[in-house]
């Protein structure tokens, strides 16, 4: 069922740096009463208050992946306000930042009616250009 196992080997590659990076590794996202697998989210690492970029410091990236069959259901937006409002009761986390290729549609619209703005562009060695959206979440209207 997983079409990129990548963000898996992904967490085995954190961990393997970062132990503390454990409770923001994948997790499944679950159809409650189907009880059914439907995707996966986590973080890319855990908090670094001495991040190379202003956006990244005290911050997380968000990741998820929601398989076809599922998608445009509400399902992601759902999954993402759970994990940070996670972050923010566990950690006191509440900066999130989520980077997103420009031709990612759902995602675009997703993060922008989260309130994330865009802060930066990169070219990711992997999937390409990316657009990189952050938002303190601290908000009532963000949640």
């Amino acid at each position: 069922m997983l079409d990129h196992p990548s963000s898996l080997e992904h967490d085995k590659k954190q961990l393997s740096f970062d132990t503390k990076y454990a409770p923001w590794s994948s997790r499944t996202i679950i159809l409650s009463g189907e009880n059914k697998t439907i995707g996966l989210i986590r973080f890319h690492t855990s908090p670094d208050r001495h991040a190379s970029k202003d956006y990244l410091k005290n911050a997380v990236e968000i990741g998820y992946q929601i398989f076809a069959p599922h998608r445009r259901k509400g399902y992601a937006r759902e999954a993402v306000t759970a994990v940070f409002n996670w972050a923010e009761e566990h950690f006191q986390v509440y900066r999130f930042v989520a980077s997103i290729a420009p031709d990612n549609r759902p995602s675009l619209n997703l993060v922008t009616s989260l309130g994330f703005t865009k802060v930066d562009e990169v070219m990711d060695e992997t999937d390409g250009m990316e657009h990189v959206f952050a938002v303190n979440y601290t908000d009532e209207k963000h949640r």
